[in-house]
């Protein structure tokens, strides 16, 4: 399959709770709409060319570039702010009496046109639609998530929460974006072969901040906290989130293949496979339905458990031993007991504990405490099948639903294309 081969071909309607409106007020808020551009990138632009700062944009969450987006955003100015661009347009709505956060999104509303599909990938597209909308689908983050993951590094926040700052500094200077340029990318190359090497990594700096970090290495290992520091906050919670969402999907895909047995479907994803569940009893998938897990933080408040050791696993063996049979009771405590069992599993073998995300050095950026739904039933799902006009002889698929915050519609198509 082909997703967004062009910006109109995945649209994002940011749905914003209700909030009152007035002509004045601290906050005037705007609706954004942009496609082939980056949330905070464009943000940092209109900051620059309208000359207020960029601390006083608000947003409640980041949209994808490749795509045909539009969401709500506020700025803390007196002055109205006229932007647009090939790329975007700005419209203002009204004053309110506080910044946009996240807290304000009811959900997003998405069309994704599936394209480059033979009949029978189509067919079992459609075969999968009615699954999902029954049963719902596994809540993953998705592979855009991890962008800042080093294949062979790691992820930068696992090095800060193990203290080991001198490889979070080397992933964050030699680590290789999709969106480098090809001089770029040679030059980070070279500082990763030669890292530690700083008389030479300083003579084939270009940028500032590396041209900085290269002369104060030279003084000793100890200034790379100092540099660590210097990473904008922004920048900093994307390489927070990744590792933490990392954690979160690998007790979900383990959740999924103990709880499923033999029923599961799997999509090949960046950092580890995606696995679904296929037809399961209503007790089952209520208990998912109701099921949150929390990611990994300094507190983290786990599912109530049952009092049994091991009684997670009796109870979510799969549905081949009968899982339907099992009470709503049983099969909620099952879950919240295996849930406990596979978070503090996970942690033992990547060697963190919650007390290690009290992070004392590293101030920009955290660990947010928070819970996300174990699986996601769209609202207002539709398909549809046509052929693709892009591709002789093959077809497309357009999906239509509205999924809440948070969750990925990329993630459906995932779903209704695993094997």
């Amino acid at each position: 399959m082909k997703i967004k081969m062009r910006p109109e071909d995945f649209v994002v309607e940011e749905l914003l709770t209700e909030v009152p409106l007035q002509r004045n007020g601290p906050y005037a808020l705007y609706l954004l709409r942009k496609k082939g551009a980056n949330t905070v990138e464009l943000l940092k632009t209109i900051a620059r060319q309208s000359g207020i700062p960029y601390e006083a944009f608000s947003y409640g969450g980041r949209k994808d570039k490749h795509a045909s987006t539009s969401q709500y955003i506020t700025i803390k100015s007196r002055s109205p702010v006229q932007s647009s661009s090939t790329k975007h347009s700005l419209t203002f709505l009204g004053c309110r009496e506080r910044p946009m956060g996240p807290d304000l999104i009811q959900g997003n509303k998405f069309s994704v046109v599936v394209r480059d599909l033979i009949p029978a990938e189509a067919a079992k597209a459609l075969r999968g639609f009615e699954e999902v909308t029954r049963y719902g689908y596994a809540n993953y983050f998705d592979d855009q998530r991890f962008g800042s993951y080093d294949t062979q590094q790691g992820f930068l926040a696992e090095k800060v929460l193990k203290k080991q700052y001198n490889g979070a500094l080397k992933i964050y200077l030699t680590r290789i974006s999709s969106e480098d340029r090809a001089g770029d990318k040679e030059r980070k190359r070279a500082f990763f072969r030669r890292w530690g090497d700083w008389r030479y990594c300083r003579e084939y700096a270009r940028t500032p901040f590396e041209r900085r970090a290269f002369r104060l290495l030279e003084r000793g290992p100890a200034q790379c906290i100092a540099l660590l520091r210097e990473i904008p906050a922004d920048e900093m919670s994307l390489f927070f989130s990744a590792y933490q969402s990392y954690l979160w999907n690998e007790l979900l895909r383990r959740l999924i293949q103990r709880v499923a047995g033999e029923h599961v479907r799997r999509y090949t994803g960046a950092i580890g496979d995606y696995y679904f569940y296929e037809d399961i009893p209503d007790t089952v998938r209520r208990s998912l339905d109701e099921l949150h897990i929390p990611l990994f933080a300094s507190r983290v408040s786990l599912p109530d458990p049952s009092t049994r050791p091991g009684h997670g696993r009796e109870l979510a063996q799969g549905f081949a031993r009968g899982a339907e049979q099992k009470g709503a009771t049983d099969m909620s405590l099952g879950l919240n007991s295996l849930t406990k069992e596979l978070y503090e599993a996970i942690a033992a073998e990547q060697g963190i504990t919650p007390a290690m995300a009290n992070l004392k050095k590293i101030r920009q950026a955290f660990f947010k405490g928070s819970v996300r739904k174990a699986i996601v039933i769209p609202g207002q799902l539709v398909a549809a099948r046509a052929p693709d006009e892009l591709h002789t002889r093959k077809e497309k698929v357009t999906l239509q639903c509205v999924l809440p915050r948070g969750s990925y519609a990329t993630m459906v198509t995932k779903r209704l294309f695993a094997l």
